[in-house]
């Protein structure tokens, strides 16, 4: 039984690991669209990058509350397993709105 629960919590945390490193790379990007519309107003219009902005502005919270659980995961800290999985469940549900917004505009060709 405790094998079968280690090998449930290692499966959720691989998971929670490989999302979390496809969200920090749109998270990445849409602050780097961010950064460069300030920089520059007329980038602000873009459908690109409005998309990214308005997507990790609305979901900041969320994204901040899975990267609290990858963190602590990752730095060794024993979260129960179901917390680990919720985390897992919003990451995924966060990256299937992302792609899904990603998917409606088409990326600029100058970026």
């Amino acid at each position: 039984m405790v094998d079968l629960a280690l090998n449930q919590t290692e499966a959720v945390t691989t998971t929670l690991a490989e999302r979390w490193r496809q969200l920090a790379a749109i998270i990445q990007e849409a602050v780097r669209l961010k950064d460069e519309a300030a920089r520059d107003p007329s980038r602000a219009n873009d459908p690109w990058v409005l998309a990214h902005v308005q997507w990790l502005t609305v979901f900041e919270r969320e994204l901040g509350a899975v990267q609290k659980v990858y963190e602590a995961v990752e730095s060794g800290a024993k979260l129960s397993t179901d917390d680990v999985r919720a985390a897992s469940e919003a990451a995924e549900k966060l990256l299937g709105i992302a792609t899904e917004a990603r998917a409606r505009v088409s990326e600029p060709q100058s970026a």
